[in-house]
């Protein structure tokens, strides 16, 4: 069957769809995986297979979508990679993210686990049946048998190597990193992206949603007025101590750099590499309201919520480890954290794993992969098998790419075109040598995968299937 994984944000999402990719290959399907849009342009350029989406947001184009790939005898499935699992409640998420429309053109919409699955079969009743509490492959690479896909590369810390380390880092030296999921820094200007946005997401002059943003970006702003000076005050006390600040994936690194200021030289800014290989050789998480969180108490990774002026205290992100309100508190919590050998239980209340089955399906077991691979063969059906020609994907997607960045150029000469809105920053080029090394992880954390290949045939795009199909 030709299987189709969309990606939108490549660090977010790589890891985990690459894996279900893989496993697709491995019983015989033909995968391609990132981004369609070029081949999803004019005419479909795609084979008929399984379409499998990141969201079924109700937006105009994500409607038009979806009706033109079930016109075109397409099976369709999805899993929402914002997931909204770090919220307390998931009403409001549901809301946003879903409607009985779009859930009705789907043929399974898979859940992460208990939590999202029981509040959207209660809000759309009508579609229950189309649920499944799969989980998700990005939670397969918490578990602790997939541990060693985390190894570092050498340079890292933790590693020798030490004159290829990225930014100054040092290997022999324990590093914090902070996760900054809520920020300001979007490589658009806040009118622009809310002028895009108001078509589909908030259409109506008064749309209560339309003012949640306002909301969310003075939040954010009053976030980060505390988390530079606790950083700063903390790097100064703790100077033996490495402070990496990750930005979210979305967020320009630039910004950090000049906001954080001429700090000392153990503070660094990283967006390179995948988040699991940072969060498991860490000796603390600071973060508030954010996967990576969950992620490091999964990972068995001391967690501090840092909250400067009390927000977001409610969120379910926020339920492990410990909480810190200012520099002093976040300094004396990460120089327990810090000790040689020390990553005691001084920052575990309780058991993670109640709190965590709530959330996550999968946890143990099959991989979540294997079982949403498991719900696409159930779906197949004859029609499916015609072939896929990579080499025409490979163009389109080189032009399309090419026209974009010609276009956006011309814009920006314009002096009266309105700003357009900046994409790129969500899926840059990705490597083969990239594409290679974490291919090459899976086969040696997992002992599977041998005879699959991953052939980069764009620079958003991945070829993978068995060897031979």
């Amino acid at each position: 069957m030709n299987i189709y994984i969309k990606m939108e944000i490549l660090e977010r999402e790589l890891e985990g769809r690459l894996l279900l990719a893989l496993v697709a290959a491995e019983r015989g399907h033909d995968v391609l995986l990132g981004d369609f849009r070029a081949l999803l342009s004019h005419r479909f350029w795609l084979a008929p297979g399984l379409f499998h989406d990141k969201s079924v947001t109700p937006s105009l184009s994500k409607r038009r979508l979806m009706h033109h790939l079930r016109e075109s005898g397409f099976v369709f499935t999805s899993q929402d990679e914002e997931h909204g699992l770090s919220e307390d409640t998931y009403d409001a998420f549901a809301r946003r993210r879903f409607s009985s429309e779009t859930v009705g053109l789907a043929d399974t919409v898979l859940t992460w686990g208990p939590h999202d699955t029981e509040a959207l079969q209660r809000h759309f009743p009508e579609h229950a049946d189309r649920f499944l509490a799969a989980g998700s492959p990005r939670v397969d690479a918490w578990r602790r048998e997939l541990a060693a896909l985390q190894d570092p590369r050498p340079g890292l810390p933790g590693t020798p190597g030490a004159s290829d380390r990225p930014g100054g880092i040092d290997p022999d030296r324990p590093y914090v990193l902070f996760s900054t999921s809520a920020h300001p820094f979007q490589p658009n200007p806040f009118w622009v992206m809310m002028r895009d946005a108001r078509p589909s997401q908030f259409p109506g002059p008064d749309d209560e949603r339309e003012w949640v943003h306002y909301e969310k970006l003075s939040v954010a702003y009053a976030y980060v007025s505390g988390l530079v000076r606790a950083i700063r005050f903390a790097a100064r006390r703790l100077p033996d101590l490495q402070f990496l600040v990750r930005p979210h994936p979305t967020a320009l690194v630039q910004a950090w750099h000049d906001v954080l200021g001429p700090v000392g030289d153990n503070v660094h800014v990283i967006k390179h590499g995948s988040s699991g290989r940072w969060i498991e050789h860490a000796a603390a998480i600071i973060h508030n309201g954010s996967t990576t969180g969950i992620e490091a108490a999964a990972r068995g990774v001391p967690t501090i919520s840092f909250q400067p002026n009390g927000e977001r205290r409610d969120m379910f992100a926020n339920r492990f480890g410990r909480v810190a309100s200012d520099g002093e508190e976040l300094s004396a919590l990460l120089a327990a954290a810090a000790v040689p050998n020390g990553r005691a239980e001084w920052w575990r209340d309780h058991d993670p794993r109640p709190l965590l089955e709530q959330r996550f399906a999968a946890l143990d077991g099959p991989l979540a992969a294997e079982r949403i691979v498991d719900r696409w063969e159930e779906l197949e059906h004859p029609g499916l098998e015609m072939r896929n020609r990579p080499r025409l994907a490979r163009s389109l997607a080189t032009t399309h790419r090419r026209i974009g960045a010609v276009r956006t150029a011309l814009r920006q000469r314009r002096d009266d075109a309105p700003e357009a809105l900046d994409v790129s920053n969500k899926f840059p080029p990705l490597s083969g040598a990239r594409l290679r090394t974490l291919v090459d992880a899976y086969r040696a954390t997992t002992g599977r995968f041998a005879d699959v290949t991953a052939v980069r045939i764009g620079p958003d795009l991945v070829h993978v299937t068995r060897r031979g199909r």
